[in-house]
């Protein structure tokens, strides 16, 4: 309980401490203030406190699904899951994103790399900002947490439904997917997954392997018009060749 006593009185509030007093000083010893000595006022502030901690670290995000009185079928769990994280998704933006701890990751990432805490980068790593000057760019930022890839993963579901509710549109205009970036999707999409970024070839070492399937298929292409052309020059009569 709140305590009142004297300014000048050295309390100990340890559990089983000892304060001491003036002989016949009855007046200055410490007494409760304004409780009436009540247990249950300071059991409610903590009782107050603890759901103030809950709600700091959401402690309560699947209450619903804590809460449900029936056997739950997994379909019915992943609703409940998806319902919460929904409800979730928007906190964790907030500080995973660009607002707290991604510039508190960058700003310790340049003060590390200023202090030569890190090894010193290829050159390649570095980009050219201005004639002769080169900077090294903040690297990304990735949350690999139970609830991050939680999340990613309703990001991959989104986009799954999606692609299934244009199934139609794309096959009557297939063009139209020449409007998407399906490069930075599938990376995405592994990324949400939690997929290793070394299970992925660079975008420079995808480009070769384009570049190498396309000059096979030319060289193919071409083969195949030669043959086709040796064909037909043996089909032809001599008198009309001659």
């Amino acid at each position: 309980p709140r305590i009142l006593s004297p300014a000048d009185l050295d309390l100990d509030l340890a559990p089983g401490g000892r304060t001491v007093t003036a002989t016949g000083a009855y007046d200055e010893k410490p007494s409760e203030w304004r409780t009436g000595a009540r247990a249950d006022v300071g059991a409610s502030r903590i009782q107050d406190k603890k759901e103030e901690l809950k709600d700091v670290f959401h402690e309560n995000t699947f209450t619903s699904l804590r809460n449900s009185k029936k056997v739950l079928t997994a379909t019915e769990t992943l609703a409940f899951i998806e319902q919460e994280l929904i409800h979730f998704s928007p906190i964790n933006v907030r500080y995973c994103g660009d607002e707290l701890f991604k510039p508190i990751l960058n700003r310790i990432f340049a003060i590390a790399f200023r202090k030569r805490q890190f090894p010193q980068p290829p050159p390649e790593a570095f980009v050219e900002t201005l004639p002769g000057e080169y900077q090294l760019p903040l690297p990304g930022v990735r949350f690999s947490s139970k609830m991050a890839l939680e999340l990613k993963g309703l990001r991959n579901k989104n986009f799954f439904q999606f692609w299934e509710n244009t199934a139609q549109m794309r096959a009557e205009r297939p063009e139209v997917t020449d409007t998407m970036n399906l490069d930075v999707a599938f990376r995405t999409i592994g990324d949400n997954s939690g997929i290793p970024a070394d299970y992925f070839h660079s975008e420079e070492v995808t480009a070769e392997i384009r570049a190498a399937k396309q000059q096979a298929e030319e060289e193919a292409r071409q083969a195949a018009l030669g043959e086709q052309y040796s064909t037909i020059a043996k089909n032809i009569p001599k008198e009309m060749t001659a």
